[in-house]
């Protein structure tokens, strides 16, 4: 099948049941899903579906349809956006104003108010009372999460503990630096609601307000890993603002946060492109290493 078939083959099935549906264009693509611009009775909406229904991703997907049902349901619809329709490999959302904080995973050229914006919606999914969906992964799907190290928003702090040594076996990351930052989150075991894939892509900023989007990775996470993993797609500059935010500290809180920045830079080497970022990628986590090791405290 050509990727243009593959393309109109949902759509097809798509317009069948929504007739009323006007596309338009496409939004975003990625290896998992395809995001289009469209029109529902003359409503703004964007079209999400799966392009590869296969372990893990058929899992991210699912979860999130049910994720967004429940929040429609609760009327939250400023925590996350509203589900209008969905099907076994499609979604309808009412599509929200603004863009993203940056079209790839770095937002090197976001300003303080736009990163302001996006713990404040983050912060917002923080207290939201819906709760997660009673959905986890199958064995399968959990080995594929892990080979991948990829978000696991049922397993706490287990994901990132096994994602610090699996790092490691890839050579990413020295073995007794992965067991400092696994030993640094054990001795702050603290979950918080999390969005769990906060990188600027899944921020949509509209002026001083943000939204998050692609929600497929909340869950219960440790509690600095969604200021890390911002941190990690930032500028210097900015990254003070996100530490600020957080309230980083020199006690063991301050250390979990530096945990995480570092797991974050081992996932973001695992996923980069091109000799530049990785050489950059590689100077960062050794800072961030560092920085763990400096702060030692009293376990």
């Amino acid at each position: 099948m050509s990727r243009r078939e593959a393309v109109d083959s949902p759509l097809a099935a798509l317009h069948e049941q929504l007739p009323e549906l006007q596309v338009q264009g496409s939004l975003a693509r990625s290896i998992k899903c395809h995001v289009l611009a469209a029109s529902l009775d003359g409503r703004p909406v964007v079209v999400k579906w799966l392009a590869r229904p296969e372990p893990p991703w058929d899992w991210y997907f699912e979860r999130e349809r049910r994720l967004l049902a429940a929040f429609t349901a609760a009327g939250e619809d400023e925590v996350a956006p509203e589900l209008l329709a969905s099907g076994p490999r499609w979604m309808v959302l009412a599509r929200i104003a603004g863009a993203a904080l940056a079209t790839g995973r770095l937002a090197r050229d976001a300003d303080a108010t736009a990163v302001a914006a996006a713990f404040q919606a983050r912060r917002r999914l923080a207290r939201s009372a819906t709760p997660w969906p009673s959905f986890g992964p199958d064995e399968r799907t959990r080995a594929e999460m892990r080979a991948r190290l990829l978000e696991d928003p049922c397993d706490g702090l287990g994901w990132c503990a096994e994602g610090l040594a699996r790092g490691a076996d890839l050579g990413l990351i020295e073995r007794d630096d992965a067991a400092l930052a696994v030993a640094a989150l054990r001795a702050w075991p603290i979950l918080t609601r999390s969005h769990g894939d906060l990188l600027p892509r899944n921020v949509i900023v509209d002026g001083a307000a943000a939204r998050l989007v692609d929600l497929e990775c909340a869950g219960d996470h440790p509690e600095a890993w969604d200021h890390a993993l911002l941190w990690a797609n930032l500028s210097p500059t900015l990254r003070r603002a996100v530490e600020a935010d957080f309230a980083v500290d020199d006690g063991l809180r301050g250390r979990s946060f530096r945990a995480c920045v570092v797991f974050a830079l081992v996932r973001e080497l695992k996923f980069a492109r091109g000799s530049a970022l990785i050489s950059e990628l590689r100077s960062t986590l050794r800072d961030g290493v560092a920085a763990l090791r400096g702060s030692r405290v009293s376990w």
